[in-house]
């Protein structure tokens, strides 16, 4: 029976801060489907990067899109995974406590050592570590392990320790609190000496919160005055395990049973403002908050939460039939307001939900209360002039609510014979009349005299604007826009009530436009915008009569399937989808510059969208309200806006070839990526994928960003992808920039060298110039050589061939000679061969035979000279 009584009440507990809560303040989670190594924290800390640091089990490092786990037992088999607390540090270092051991994490490195020194509680001050032990004050070398006492007392066992600034330091420990000089060595001042002090915080005024083992809760003030919050015994809250501070000067307050609020007046009189706690059901075990101004709760067991109150403005309205000051209905759609700032929201089926200027439900106007035909509400439209609210009721036509007798009365449309089945689907003002679309056609409504008629004369024209019409809009050049489920998208001139274009609806041959239209809003100074079925938002183009679009491709929307779109206070665009709501900065007319995102998932509760939900920007409070499935939200847009925060961008890790590298596991990592500003890589390793994170939490997976690899790209890649790959990269020097598309200025660059091969290097490419001239060289030399060597037997050959001329010149010569001697000397022969034979003349033939005898040796000598020449001409050839 005391289970079921505390379930109960622990049910109720929820249930009533959810209420309380529920629209004021929303957190998102973060948890065991985030990495972390279990739903709970004892301990939270932020490092220069923007990393959040989680203890429980295990160190967790989470960096806005993954976790990173560190066991400590995977590095110190004699720890326990358990009891992680105490975060502290400086820029390049983490101390914590593990037990009572002090565990250091070199966040370059992202490397644990244990220094080997023990305490009970650690704090960083001018980058010096300092602890508590017994009756001591340390300073410790996280290097060498030693530490020096600078402050001891044995009247007193310290548990906690506080900087202050000039040497200062509040302590606390079993027997009160301890506000001691260094510099002097003694104890200023002591507080609370009967009480066991367990928690101290400093808050940015220099007050110190600090709460007791008995209950006891308390601030002290800079000047030394102390003010009580809790007696012990915790009567106004619980046992507290933390605190912290908020950019408003707001301390948060972590107890046994939630989350509590306290705020300082200026009387300087803190007061709690929460009567009942957040997360009643839960320990809340530690609060930080990071230099964004974003609140991160810790509880004993549970999902991390965390948020920022200034700029997470959601407030938030749930439907539930059963409790009279709460929205009723399941579909929230079309809403009006009044000139006393009194909201009217329509619902599918639970008639009209009243909410005041406080944006509180003070009641419903529904069949019963007021007389409507039907509860089924299609759209609402509040006349200022005549103080008149115009309702569409489902089947039955239009009603109107004089706002002076609060009665409602029924709008005749008996001038056509299917007025009792008659859907108006919208009320859009027109000059002096109300414009009407239905199934049946578009009608008009004077608003003076409450007269109903036809808007268009023509009949053709009339059957034309009849049947499922998705809606109508009147721009300011009285053009109606109409867009029907038969007749897609065409604009008519009311003036002369022809047709002026016809665009189709993206489903027939030749239609102009790529999607059926859902909403339409703008002006032709401003621009014409649309958004369709599922191509997200058009813009008309009024000179080309042609649409441009802007799609979640080009990351404007959060998707392509639109509902409907509006202009905000500020003038820019509101587009619901099915995926959330996206804002677009129309700062320049006609041209979207940037998108702000509301994904359904960033919502206080697991809410959705539709067709049917309304969206309403009121000019009194300037918020934009967006009606749900079974809820309502709204949101100013100013304090959505992301310019001017404190977050910075960084890689989060590397892979390279398909492998994560790490300082501990590669040598081209010296440090861990996110510190890094350049890496060298060989040749073969040119495939580089980099993921990059932001400390943004609150757009951490819904911002946008662009990518330049100067040397490789020439213009920029927008991303909404935090994965960037580039393969096969060549050897050289690259810088690899990334940036917020919203924010340029916030970038960070790594410079990638890709070293060259070793057959590549200037080394090899200097001996390879010094063989290459070499090589040169040698054939110059050869050339030369050859050349000379030419030149010589081709003289010797001209020599030779000379000689040989002469010789058979002198040759030719000789034998012409002999040719020429040796015919006289044949015909001198042959006549002494006759005078010989004459025997007549017997007296000379001696004589005659001498002669003829020298003649005949002439003759053997001149032949024998022949057969010499022609020997030596058969030789030289």
């Amino acid at each position: 029976m005391d289970r079921i009584r505390l379930a109960i009440w622990t049910f109720m507990l929820l249930l009533f801060s959810v209420t309380i809560w529920g629209d004021e303040i929303y957190f998102r989670s973060l948890g065991v489907k985030d990495g972390l190594s279990q739903p709970s924290s004892i301990a939270i800390w932020q490092d220069r990067l923007g990393r959040i640091w989680l203890g429980n089990n295990a160190v967790n490092c989470y960096d806005g899109i993954s976790t990173k786990v560190i066991r400590l037992s995977e590095y110190f088999p004699s720890l326990e995974d358990a009891n992680i607390h105490n975060f502290c540090g400086n820029d390049s270092t983490l101390c914590l406590l593990a037990e009572n051991n002090i565990i250091c994490i070199d966040l370059q490195m992202r490397q644990p050592f244990m220094p080997e020194i023990t305490a009970t509680a650690i704090c960083y001050s001018d980058n010096q570590l300092y602890t508590v032990e017994g009756h001591s004050l340390y300073r410790c070398n996280i290097r060498s392990g030693e530490k020096e006492i600078l402050f001891s007392d044995e009247r007193y066992v310290f548990t906690l320790i506080t900087p202050i600034g000039d040497n200062q330091f509040w302590i606390g420990t079993t027997t009160g609190v301890l506000k001691v000089d260094l510099t002097e060595k003694r104890i200023i001042t002591t507080y609370f000496q009967e009480e066991n002090i367990t928690t101290q915080f400093l808050d940015s005024e220099s007050r110190l919160w600090l709460s007791a083992k008995s209950g006891l809760a308390a601030v002290v003030s800079l000047n030394g005055e102390s003010i009580v919050l809790n007696d012990s015994g915790g009567s106004s809250i619980p046992y507290i395990h933390c605190f912290t501070e908020d950019t408003r000067g707001i301390i948060w307050v972590g107890t046994l049973a939630g989350l509590y609020w306290i705020e300082m007046k200026t009387n300087g009189i803190p007061e709690i403002m929460s009567n009942q706690p957040y997360m009643a059901e839960t320990s809340i075990t530690a609060l930080f908050t990071d230099r964004q101004g974003n609140l991160w709760i810790g509880p004993y067991y549970g999902d991390i939460r965390y948020g920022n109150i200034d700029l997470d403005d959601f407030k938030c309205f749930y439907s539930d039939e059963k409790v009279e000051d709460r929205l009723h209905g399941t579909v929230i759609g079309s809403m009006a307001e009044d000139k006393e700032g009194n909201l009217y929201v329509a619902s599918e089926g639970s008639g009209i939900n009243v909410l005041n200027k406080n944006r509180e439900v003070i009641r419903h106007i529904t069949k019963t209360t007021h007389r409507l035909p039907d509860n089924k509400i299609r759209a609402l439209w509040y006349d200022e002039q005549t103080d008149n609210l115009f309702i569409s009721v489902y089947k039955n036509g239009l009603c109107v609510l004089d706002r002076k007798t609060d009665r409602i009365r029924q709008i005749d449309f008996s001038f056509f014979d299917s007025a009792s089945q008659l859907t108006i689907e919208e009320i859009v003002p027109y000059r002096d009349v109300l414009v009407l679309p239905s199934t049946q056609g578009i009608f008009k409504l004077d608003r003076e005299n409450l007269h109903t008629s036809y808007l268009l004369d023509n009949l053709l024209l009339q059957q034309k604007c009849s049947g499922n019409i998705r809606t109508i809009y009147i721009d300011d050049k009285d053009r109606l826009w109409v867009s029907s489920l038969e007749e897609g998208l065409f604009s008519v001139d009311l003036k002369s009530q022809k047709v002026l274009s016809v665009y189709g609806d993206g489903l027939q041959k030749g239609s102009r436009i790529p999607s059926a239209v859902n909403s339409i809003c703008g002006d032709s100074r401003n621009g014409l915008f649309m958004s369709t079925l599922n191509s997200g938002l058009l813009l008309y183009n009024e000179e080309k009569n042609d649409f441009s679009s802007y799609r979640e491709q080009d990351h404007f929307l959060l998707s392509d399937v639109c509902y409907s779109v509006t202009r905000s206070f500020y003038r820019n665009l509101i587009v619901t989808t099915d995926k959330g709501v996206s804002i677009l900065d129309m700062s320049v007319k006609k041209k979207p510059l940037s998108a702000f995102h509301i994904p359904l998932s960033n919502l206080p509760a697991p809410l959705s969208l539709s067709g049917d939900c309304g969206i309403y920007v009121s000019p009194m409070d300037r918020n934009v309200y967006v009606g749900t499935i079974c809820g309502l939200f709204s949101f100013n847009e100013q304090n959505l806006n992301r310019s001017g925060r404190n977050y910075s961008l960084f890689f989060s890790s590397i892979s390279v070839n398909n492998q994560l590298l790490t300082p501990t596991n590669s040598d081209f990592l010296q440090q861990d990526i996110a510190f890094s500003r350049k890496i060298k890589l060989p040749y073969n390793l040119n495939t580089i994928s980099l993921t990059f994170s932001t400390s943004n939490y609150l757009l951490s997976n819904y911002g946008q960003y662009e990518y330049k690899m100067d040397g490789l790209d020439e213009l920029w890649i927008t991303t909404s992808n935090r994965t960037i790959t580039y393969s096969s990269l060549r050897p050289g020097k690259y810088n690899l920039i990334v940036r917020d598309l919203d924010n340029p200025q916030n970038e960070v660059l790594l410079e990638i060298i890709i070293m060259y091969p070793f057959w590549l290097s200037w080394p090899m490419i200097l001996l390879y110039v010094c063989v290459t001239i070499s090589i040169i060289a040698w054939l110059v030399w050869f050339n030369k050589t050859k050349t000379r060597l030419m030149l010589s037997l081709e003289m010797k050959k001209m020599e030779v061939e000379q000689m040989d001329k002469l010789n058979r010149d002198n040759q030719q010569f000789l034998t012409n000679i002999s040719n020429e001697f040796r015919k006289p000397l044949t015909v001198i022969i042959a006549i002494l061969n006759n005078i010989v034979a004459d025997a007549a003349v017997v007296a000379g033939k001696n004589r005659i035979g001498k002669v003829l005898k020298q003649v005949v040796y002439l003759q053997g000598l001149i032949t024998r000279l022949q057969t010499f020449n022609r020997e030596e001409q058969e030789d030289c050839v």
